[in-house]
């Protein structure tokens, strides 16, 4: 076992001694493996990860940079010896001092830090060479927006226990359309996916596009945006119906409106819909051997059909 007493020895020290200076240092790592690095401190901190090793000596390999930012803070950390949540709250607002780190608005509207992983560190400023002594790792969960600012939740660890991970026994298809576990080919000939160009923008959540498909195509499907104000984003499509326009023209709904303003002229790939029921996987995709539903499960209302007493 750990004896955090000899790992962070070093640290301990500097803590006990007078007219010490202590400041957090963030990491947050999202999926794609972009890396941000925020201190609390009002300077830039160069410091080692590690610090003091377990015979006392300090050593400054691996040195990480940590830019100063205000504009964030944090509730308070708790941790506890049994296996319940130990959550906490990040607060913050995205100004042009975030922006200068690489933190922008449209990576967080576009949902690239879902998951990203946290790590918190206390550090001593006036004494670098101790090291960083960890008060929590976890993961960044819901991300709420008020009109000053951001607020969202750090998950920690022991959420992780919470998640069902196993399979259940539905009537639809539990894969994604087009992973490694449905099969099916998005791209290419005669593919799935079609580069399509808005026209008349009703607002940001429904305008029309010049997709030649027949209604319900695009249903269910998503719309991924490669051109204009919110280039890199997508969102799922909710509706796609024809335009009362030229012939070739569809109205598209998404779930949630785009995070920037939505015009006339920006491009995007459409990909088709798939609602994950068996028959849409035979007629619209030809792909029933790799169907991952149960379509012969009994209904409730045939659970208790018992054979006719007469």
């Amino acid at each position: 076992m750990l004896d955090v007493t000899v790992r962070y020895a070093a640290f301990f020290a500097a803590l006990k001694r007078p007219s010490t200076g202590v400041c957090h240092c963030w990491r947050v790592t999202r999926l794609d493996g972009v890396e941000y690095l925020f201190t609390d401190h009002d300077e830039e901190i160069i410091i080692s990860v590690t610090g003091g090793d377990p015979g006392g000596s300090p050593t400054l390999s691996d040195l990480l940079t940590f830019s100063p930012i205000h504009s964030f803070a944090a509730t308070a950390t708790k941790k506890s010896a049994s296996f319940a949540v130990d959550n906490l709250s990040i607060i913050g607002t995205i100004d042009a001092e975030t922006v200068s780190t690489g933190f922008n608005e449209a990576d967080v509207l576009g949902e690239l830090f879902s998951d990203a992983d946290i790590d918190i560190w206390l550090c001593c400023w006036t004494d670098l060479e101790a090291g960083l002594m960890p008060l929590k790792k976890g993961t960044l969960g819901t991300m709420t927006f008020r009109t000053s600012g951001f607020e969202a939740e750090m998950r920690g660890l022991s959420e992780r226990l919470q998640r069902k991970v196993h399979r259940v026994y539905s009537l639809e298809c539990d894969a994604v359309l087009g992973d490694s576990r449905c099969g099916v080919t998005l791209t290419g000939s005669p593919g799935f996916t079609r580069a399509v160009t808005v026209g008349v923008v009703t607002d940001n959540r429904t305008f029309e596009v010049d997709l030649a498909e027949a209604e319900n195509w695009a249903q269910y499907g998503l719309a991924a945006f490669i051109g204009g104000g919110n280039a890199g984003l997508s969102r799922e499509i909710i509706n796609h119906v024809a335009a009362g326009g030229s012939p070739g023209t569809a109205q598209i709904t998404l779930l949630v409106p785009m995070p920037f303003d939505v015009q006339a002229g920006d491009t995007l790939n459409v990909v088709a819909g798939c609602d994950k029921t068996a028959a849409t996987c035979i007629a619209k995709f030809a792909n029933i051997v790799n169907f991952r539903g149960f379509p012969l499960i009994p209904l409730l209302e045939t659970v208790g059909d018992t054979p006719d007493a007469r």
